[in-house]
């Protein structure tokens, strides 16, 4: 999916991306948004957990848009 995001993102690169998945620890993964920031995150279901669940600083009240997608299931 990310492959495909970066395409996509090819005309509009004020857009950034962000691929979180398990691998890296929690705050290695958050201290990379901090530095990079993200318009638009993509992550592993159980990352997104993490991350909805663990960080104050992303409130999940405040995102615009949040998609899910379980399509290789």
């Amino acid at each position: 999916m990310a492959q495909v995001l970066e395409q996509l993102l090819v005309p509009t690169p004020q857009l950034k991306y962000l691929l979180l998945t398990g691998g890296n620890s929690l705050p290695e993964d958050m201290a990379q948004f901090r530095k990079e920031g993200a318009s638009i995150i993509v992550a592993t279901p159980g990352r997104l957990d993490d991350i909805m669940t663990k960080v104050a600083e992303l409130n999940p009240k405040e995102l615009e848009v949040l998609v899910l997608d379980e399509a290789d299931r």
